[in-house]
């Protein structure tokens, strides 16, 4: 684990408590060895399999060692039952089994199983390097954090080995990234981390933490959900800043209309459109609360609660509007954490389980676009997939799609996997493409097939639908962007003759060149004269704030810098000699060597 990730798994309260949970995992679980050989691994008495609440603490055993424990506890305060080494516990549907990460040693974490009795522990994952497991509804499927390495990035680059959502079936097989590199960005921002999933009530979608960056290059934390595929990914709050923690856990509630979360300190709810701003359920001035779970039944949250008074907290039950909160465990350094709703838990106003009528079907139909180049020069074709999905309960007859392209962008051709594209009568949208009969759960392509034909940003807008009644229609529509750049331009190194005078000393710290170019072509050349110094050490960077380099973009390696003269006219004449004054700041005093490419013309060298 790398330094940053350690700093960002360890939560820290405004109290001065440190929340120990994982932090002891890692550090302590030096003296806790391989699960395997199950050394103080207490499989206790069953409490009764009702009204339940799975926590984790880290706890002092009978011979003195500290570990990190699961335990179970009834909601009315009775029946705290330990079961064995780990955290983060997420009962199986039929609260038969729960799925847990265990701290392997102090710097690996793999998820296991085991019986909700403490029995059986079941290794799943063999990376080392996971955390956040949570059992599909349907339990047939685990969602997990990964910081393993991802070979769709290159070794080295910040992103090589972060936290990323997998999944994998309940046996630990089959494991696979939910999003691909190409997935895991929405229009505005790129995803450098993935924590805490949270399954929906129909087991389609995950929530989670995702960790971006601003344009200032600032932290911004918010809660996203992304199609149990990996495609719809899109943004549910829009915080501008670092307010939430991917320790802390999010909670779907039963009917699926909200996500609980903590924020400032306080247990929010937000609506999972994200088109209202989230409701403060706690509001508190005096404690830290965190780690919110909503009860299977809908009516209740499970919650941490952090004061300065210790005797305060623990483990809180309210109702899911934030009123009449309750201890039912008094926990204190370190705190308890994660607390997990045994499924079969019953709100005080429920009536005891009976059949439930089958649900209506319904058609759920999400659109997802991926486009490629997403940096295309003036005049390159650009290839969009729109991919067409039934998310719902109900077989369509009728899916469609429709988009409309932005001005710079021609249109060339659509192509569907199924059905025929025309143009559209509904405007603004000018191509419809009527892709057939679509059951629960297919999908279906559309390639769209564009010309770049002006510079700047702009993209294509889609919508997919069908007739059947659609309850959410937040995933219905999206635009993607690609931004057009200018065309290359053609190297004329070979046909020019080059000299640089070198003023003063050759590893001056402010440095000063003036380079000489003769057009020996024998022919007029274009009079933009890009100056391409290849080889400059990147420590050395320009000496005038006015005259700032540039970076190549078209001719490898790119990024090279490079500064530009414009001739008169724009003409460079045969035998015609131009300079370039380029200044220099070299704080360490290097040589400044380069070696000199020219290219004409305008566009990108």
């Amino acid at each position: 684990m790398n330094t940053s990730m350690q700093h960002a798994f360890i939560k820290w309260t405004s109290f001065g408590k440190r929340h120990l949970v994982l932090f002891v995992a890692i550090v302590i679980g030096i003296t806790c060895s391989v699960l395997s050989t199950l050394p103080g691994w207490h499989a206790g008495a069953q409490a009764p399999i009702n009204d339940q609440i799975a926590y984790d603490r880290v706890i002092t055993r009978d011979n003195g060692v500290r570990e990190v424990t699961i335990s179970l506890i009834n909601t009315d305060g009775s029946g705290n039952v330990p079961l064995g080494k780990g955290f983060g516990p997420s009962f199986s549907p039929d609260a038969s089994q729960i799925v847990f990460t265990f701290p392997a040693s102090p710097e690996t974490r793999v998820i296991y199983k085991m019986n909700s009795d403490g029995t059986n522990p079941t290794q799943l994952t063999e990376s080392f390097q996971e955390q956040g497991a949570a059992w599909s509804p349907n339990g047939t499927q685990i969602a997990f954090v990964s910081e393993r390495d991802d070979p769709e990035y290159i070794p080295g680059e910040d992103l090589f080995s972060t936290p990323r959502l997998y999944l994998m079936d309940v046996e630990g097989n089959g494991e696979k990234k939910v999003m691909t590199k190409a997935q895991s960005h929405t229009t505005t921002h790129t995803l450098e981390w993935e924590l805490a999933p949270t399954w929906s009530p129909n087991g389609s979608q995950l929530a989670f933490v995702g960790f971006t960056r601003n344009a200032s290059g600032s932290t911004r934390t918010n809660i996203y959900i992304v199609n149990a595929d990996g495609s719809g990914l899109r943004e549910v709050t829009n915080f501008d800043s670092g307010v939430l923690l991917g320790t802390d856990k999010l909670s779907w509630s039963p009917d699926g209309t909200k996500i609980a979360f903590a924020r400032a300190r306080d247990i929010n709810v937000v609506d999972v459109d994200g088109a209202s701003a989230p409701i403060n359920l706690t509001n508190t001035t005096d404690r830290e609360e965190s780690d919110p779970a909503f009860s299977p039944g809908g009516g209740r949250i499970a919650y941490i609660v952090n004061h300065t008074d210790s005797l305060i907290d623990g483990i809180y039950i309210m109702k899911a509007d934030g009123k009449d909160p309750r201890q039912i465990l008094n926990a204190t350094a370190p705190l308890a954490a994660n607390p997990a709703w045994n499924p079969l838990a019953q709100d005080p106003t429920e009536p005891a389980p009976s059949p439930s009528p089958s649900p209506t079907p319904y058609a759920d139909m999400s659109i997802s676009m991926t486009a490629l180049p997403m940096q295309p020069l003036l005049g390159e074709y650009v290839t969009y997939d729109l991919v067409v999905k039934n998310n719902g309960t109900a077989d369509v007859t009728d899916s469609s799609a429709a988009f409309h392209h932005s001005p710079n962008l021609e249109f060339v051709l659509a192509t569907p996997e199924h059905g025929v594209c025309g143009s559209s009568n509904a405007p603004p949208f000018t191509t419809e493409c009527q892709t057939g009969p679509l059951a629960a759960g297919a999908s279906t392509h559309v390639t769209i097939l564009v010309r770049s034909a002006g510079l700047g940003e702009g993209g294509i807008t889609g919508t997919v639908g069908s007739s059947l009644h659609d309850p959410d229609t937040t995933n219905n529509l999206q635009t993607l962007n690609v931004t057009v750049s200018p065309p290359c331009v053609p190297e004329v190194t070979s046909e020019v003759e080059t000299l640089v005078w070198r003023w003063g000393f050759p590893s001056s710290r402010n440095a000063r060149h003036t380079i000489f170019a003769r057009n020996d072509s024998g022919r007029t050349l274009n009079g933009l004269v890009h100056f391409v110094l290849e080889g400059l050490d990147e420590r050395i960077t320009e000496g005038d704030p006015e005259s700032p380099f540039s970076l190549t973009a078209c001719a490898k390696p790119f990024g090279r810098r490079y500064q530009s003269v414009s001739i008169p006219g724009l003409v460079w004449q045969p035998g015609q000699v131009i300079h370039l004054d380029v200044r220099f700041f070299n704080p360490e005093k290097l040589l400044v060597d380069y070696k000199l490419r020219i290219y004409t013309g305008p566009g990108n060298p």
